[in-house]
């Protein structure tokens, strides 16, 4: 295990357990939905709540999942969706199979600017489902062969959360996820498009089980990492926390190594270590749970990201109380100060701390808060007025809505400028200049991009928020750590994009004025034939690589069908067209063939259209192999057919406008033959007059063909 360095270079100072705590600016405005039978939410056994606008109406929609009372007895798990009619009002829209030791996220995975979700936790059985939004209030349940949902006894009961994370690991404009599997793997899951995932990789954790996963661009890099929390070490007694490294730019490396891995002291497990930049100086951060045990107070340690995977405890930490599983900690700015905070649930020291610029943390009670084994909260402005509200639930009390009272009112980030795209045949960096914020510090920004294939649409890459306002659907900071962003295995086309800045509150600001790239791509011309005999021809085309390697090759057959292909060429990495040829043998004599040119790369495929040519039984013909040159060779095979003794020569030829062309017989005497012409080997046509040893002949149909062919008959 490759275990980084991790140093305390001040003692810890607990500020929650030193200051008399001050009350937070929160309201219980828990709405009649959340409290009527038959659903009830009285005892969550570890569940999850997420906001997100699924219907696209401009208002945050909650679903929530764990154990209900169903009309005074508890239920099996449920999960429900709640939708937000406005004014505070909210009814239940639909309730789905559920999980307890849950987690539910948002993501549109398909890119159809409608919000869908995963859910996993234990239930019946392991489950993990993944709902397709329909667009019109319903949701299709996806299956992804071979994905089981995870077992919380896998990990001693020690359950914490996010059970899985999604994130475009590969920058492919689909989102992909990571998640927690059955004996504390966790898996890396692609997605292919058209609702098709495909296992990438299992990371090498089978010694040291995980209970969590979340994505983040901890090296800043521009790509995500991986972080699993709530490991085992090998020996099964310290929780171990790791870092791994995405290394999709480097196909000599696996997928993802570990990178950095260190202790985490934790023994009230569930805790779970929320990623956000408390500094702003443009690193992301986490928090630590740290129970050293002996009746010490558990605490949340302030890891400072110093770059390079290099985390310090800086002796920044707030006590949680209590031995309780299940302390959740999640990061946002509530009180509209630009520096992310931190709400804790579950222990005993439930309640919001303000950050103070990274240096400490102040506690804040909310009274009638609840705590517990398996609570749970999220940060979500439900009344759009520019504060984080709290959704929250814990045993022995229902779901409850508490609204943010802070005098502050947030306001989202500038639009970026500057926008740029630099293309190559199958990515594009994309980058722009830094947004302001009145209450963040720029460097505390994080961005959010949309591409589409017309203009004002994210159909390729989805914004998962309003394009016009820049009002996000989701809550959650932007996976863009900095000012760039690279796409990559785009197919040929135009592109329209745009980018929005995310503050600590996760207010999304306008979109910058929409930009456009194009992408090369492959290229090939239609497909000719030369050089045919009664068993062989030579194919040709020219084709464009559009700026990367490319290879060029030909399918033929009997139909267009085909179901013979030629042997690969290479065409290059150029960007202008590249000739390429290959002969064919074994051919039936007198037959039609099809045949047509194709490019292809690792990521898009180029056909030209579909040709015929005839084999001719009456035809010989000096190039055989068709190099452009007859040698002596090819025109020996020839003129045997034809002459015994001396030679036919071919001199003078010349094009003399109009149709006319000239040349002279020299060799042979007494000749008085017809000339033929064709476009296409198969049909020919007799020219006037007869060849004699001096002879200029009028083509009237050479003008319009691209290749004539003659013949002496």
């Amino acid at each position: 295990m490759n275990t980084k360095f991790f140093a305390k270079i001040a003692l810890l100072t607990v500020l929650g357990a030193l200051q008399a705590a001050a009350q937070a600016p929160f309201t219980n405005v828990t709405p009649a939905a959340f409290t009527t039978a038959p659903w009830i939410m009285t005892n969550m056994n570890a569940g999850c709540a997420a906001w997100g606008d699924y219907d696209n109406d401009g208002r945050l929609d909650l679903l929530v999942c764990g154990a209900f009372v169903s009309n005074g007895s508890i239920g099996a798990p449920a999960t429900l969706l709640y939708h937000n009619d406005g004014n505070g009002q909210f009814h239940l829209a639909t309730n789905f199979p559920g999980a307890a030791n849950s987690t539910v996220q948002w993501v549109d995975y398909d890119n159809d600017g409608y919000l869908d979700f995963m859910v996993e936790g234990t239930g019946v059985s392991n489950m993990v489902q993944l709902y397709h939004n329909q667009r019109n209030g319903t949701f299709t349940n996806v299956p992804i062969p071979g994905l089981v949902g995870t077992n919380v006894s896998d990990y001693n009961a020690n359950w914490m959360t996010p059970l899985f994370s999604w994130a475009d690991y590969d920058h492919d404009g689909r989102p992909d996820f990571a998640i927690v599997a059955p004996g504390g793997v966790v898996q890396v899951w692609h997605n292919n498009g058209g609702g098709s995932f495909t296992l990438a990789m299992s990371l090498p954790t089978n010694s040291y089980p995980s209970s969590a996963v979340q994505w983040a661009d901890l090296d800043n890099d521009g790509w995500v990492d991986l972080m699993t929390m709530g490991n085992k070490d090998p020996a099964g007694v310290t929780p171990v926390d790791v870092i791994w490294h995405n290394n999709f730019t480097n196909s000599a490396l696996p997928l993802f190594t570990e990178a950095a891995s260190f202790n985490d002291d934790t023994l009230s497990m569930g805790q779970s270590p929320a990623i956000a930049d408390y500094n702003n100086d443009g690193r992301l951060d986490f928090l630590q749970g740290n129970d050293p045990g002996n009746g010490t107070t558990p605490i949340e340690d302030l890891e400072l990201n110093g770059g390079n995977y290099q985390f310090t405890q800086n002796g920044v930490s707030f006590a949680v109380g209590g031995n309780d599983p299940g302390n959740i900690c999640i990061a946002g700015d509530y009180d509209n100060d630009g520096y992310p905070d931190v709400a804790v649930i579950g222990g005993q020291g439930e309640g919001v701390y303000h950050n103070n610029a990274g240096a400490s943390f102040t506690s804040n009670s909310i009274p009638g808060l609840g705590s517990g084994a398996g609570s749970f909260l999220a940060f979500g402005d439900y009344n759009n007025d520019g504060r984080l509200d709290l959704v929250t639930a814990s045993q022995g009390n229902p779901l409850q809505l508490w609204e943010n009272l802070t005098p502050v009112t947030n306001t989202p980030p500038t639009a970026p400028t500057g926008l740029n795209a630099v293309t190559s045949s199958n990515g594009v960096v994309l980058s722009w200049n830094a947004a302001s914020d009145a209450q963040t510090p720029t460097a505390g920004l994080s961005y959010n991009i949309y591409v589409g294939t017309v203009p004002g649409s994210d159909n390729y890459v989805a914004a998962e928020a309003n394009l016009a306002t820049g009002w996000r659907r989701v809550v959650q900071r932007g996976m863009i750590q900095g000012t760039s962003y690279t796409l990559t295995q785009l197919p040929a086309g135009t592109y329209y994009w745009s980018v929005q800045a995310i503050d600590s509150a996760f207010a999304g600001g306008p979109f910058a004025t929409e930009g456009t790239f194009d992408i090369p791509g492959l290229g090939v011309t239609p497909a000719y034939c030369d050089n045919v005999t009664s068993s062989s021809a030579v194919l040709y085309s020219t084709g464009l690589s559009g700026g990367s390697g490319a290879n060029g090759y030909f399918q033929w057959g009997a139909t267009t069908s085909y179901g013979n292909t030629t042997a690969a060429q290479a065409v290059g990495a150029g960007t202008s067209y590249v000739a390429f040829r290959q002969g064919i043998s074994g051919l039936t004599p007198s037959s039609f063939y099809h045949f047509r040119a194709v490019m292809s790369n690792s990521v898009a495929v180029a056909y030209s259209p579909d040709n015929l040519f005839y084999t001719d039984p009456n035809v010989l013909i000096g190039d055989t192999n068709g190099s452009g040159a007859v040698t002596a060779t090819e025109a020996g095979m020839v003129f045997s057919n034809y002459l015994q003794g001396g030679w036919v020569v071919l001199t003078n030829l010349a094009p003399m406008g109009a149709g006319n062309f000239g040349f002279t017989l020299t060799g042979i005497t007494g000749w008085s033959l017809p000339i033929q012409a064709s476009s296409d080997l198969m049909t020919w046509s007799n020219l006037p007059g007869p060849a004699t040893l001096f002879y200029i002949f009028n083509d009237p149909y050479a003008i319009n063909s691209p290749k004539r062919f003659y013949r002496l008959r």
